[in-house]
C-alpha cells in the first residue's frame, strides 16, 4: 500500500509493518492519540486500521468535529454492525477495492482487518 499517512498501532507490544506510506505513525491507543491531536486536517489522507468496530467508530466520532471527513469501513458481514454498514460504505469500499482510490470526499479511512489489510491503495 502507498498512502500519504498510515497510522499504525502497537498490537500486543509487536510493532506491524505491513505498508509502504510516506510518513507512519506508531501508536498503541487509537483514541488517544486522535485526542492528542496527532492527526490534522490538513489537505493529507490518512488511512487507520483498528482492531475493532468500536473503535473505529468512537475515532470516527471525534474526527468529524475537527473537520475531517471520515470514512469507516468494516466487514458487511459483521451481524454486530450489520444494521451500521450503509450503501455509502458500500460503494466507497467498491471504489477502493476496484481501483485502490479512495474518493475525494474522504480524507481519513479507519478500516479493520478485513478490509484494512487486503486492498492495494494508491491515494
Amino acid at each position: 500500500m502507498l498512502f500519504e499517512s498510515y497510522i499504525n498501532y502497537i498490537i500486543s507490544g509487536e510493532i506491524e509493518a505491513r505498508y509502504v506510506a510516506k510518513h507512519t505513525e506508531w501508536i498503541q491507543n487509537v483514541i488517544a492519540a486522535a485526542k492528542s491531536g496527532m492527526f490534522q486536517p490538513d489537505g493529507r489522507k490518512y488511512w487507520c486500521y483498528t482492531k475493532f468496530v468500536h473503535d473505529a467508530l468512537a475515532l470516527e466520532a471525534i474526527l468529524k468535529p475537527w473537520g475531517f471527513h471520515p470514512i469507516v469501513l468494516w466487514s458487511e458481514n459483521n451481524q454486530t454492525y450489520a444494521d451500521l454498514y450503509t450503501s455509502e460504505k458500500k460503494e466507497v469500499e467498491k471504489a477502493i477495492v476496484s481501483n485502490g482510490l479512495v474518493p475525494p470526499k474522504y480524507d481519513f479511512v479507519i478500516t479493520t482487518g478485513v478490509l484494512g489489510r487486503s486492498v492495494n491503495v494508491f491515494d
